[in-house]
């Protein structure tokens, strides 16, 4: 998470006056690794005077043992905090306020909880308000316009997801992320050349990425061209059967399966 980046970089500033960047880190591993322990970790640490980055722990941890809308609500509250320096680490004595990219990226987090948690609308508030603090163009804002517009491809609402997925492009035309999002997208508008126009230029960048293959393969299969499409799925299920994208794949190729045999 980009918040737990930026966080663990202003903690390490002050860490020759206070020693929490370690601690900091170390929380954050176990939230990764072991999140039912990282929470009493974390829990037994704000006692002690853990402040925001205890804080932050503990609701990292909600969210990886998928109690989404407390961890949701935790980001937010913290994200407020910061901004005005509360609990935040102290250098020379002074508490350091968050900048606009900690505050964004920290309601960054709180969006993406509220969208596991199924509370869209809430989702989209939080985004809103990271995007409406930090700088135009810069990678933060591009990341966040890309997760206002799954919330916004959650609720099937993607000609408002296309909003959000071109204003990322107009700022990075190469994004491999914003290319397929603008294609699956598209897709699903039922606007396959659109759509193909996106994917082929993700693949011209990255032609070993098992989930663009993935989304090549549904638009071919949707344009009628069903041969590329099973090469695509049979090329993901031989080069990496292992990724997240060969599930989908194996799936696919079954159906086309049946329908041929239909």
């Amino acid at each position: 998470m980009a918040a737990a980046v930026i966080l663990s970089q202003t903690i390490g500033l002050a860490a020759q006056e206070q020693s929490q960047s370690s601690r900091y880190d170390d929380c954050m591993r176990q939230a990764n690794e072991n999140p039912a322990e990282a929470l009493n970790t974390a829990l037994l640490w704000q006692e002690s005077g853990g402040g925001a980055p205890a804080r932050h722990c503990e609701a990292v941890s909600l969210f990886n043992i998928a109690e989404y809308s407390e961890a949701a609500a935790r980001f937010e509250l913290i994200a407020g905090d910061i901004r005005v320096g509360h609990g935040m680490p102290k250098i020379v004595g002074v508490a350091q306020a968050a900048d606009a990219n900690m505050f964004a990226s920290m309601l960054s987090q709180a969006a993406q909880a509220w969208l596991f948690a199924g509370e869209l609308d809430r989702a989209h508030d939080a985004a809103s308000r990271a995007l409406s603090v930090v700088d135009k163009g810069s990678s933060v804002h591009i990341e966040i316009l890309l997760d206002r517009a799954q919330i916004a491809a959650a609720d099937e609402d993607f000609e408002l997801a296309l909003e959000d997925i071109e204003a990322a492009l107009l700022y990075d035309s190469d994004n491999l992320m914003a290319l397929m999002f603008h294609a699956a997208a598209n897709r699903a508008l039922g606007r396959y050349s659109d759509a193909k126009k996106s994917i082929d230029h993700a693949f011209s960048i990255d032609t070993k990425n098992p989930s663009i293959l993935l989304e090549r393969a549904n638009i071919a299969y949707m344009l009628g061209d069903k041969k590329s499409a099973q090469a695509d799925l049979l090329i993901i299920l031989r080069d990496y059967p292992d990724s997240h994208a060969a599930p989908s794949a194996r799936m696919n190729l079954e159906r086309m399966a049946l329908k041929n045999i239909d």
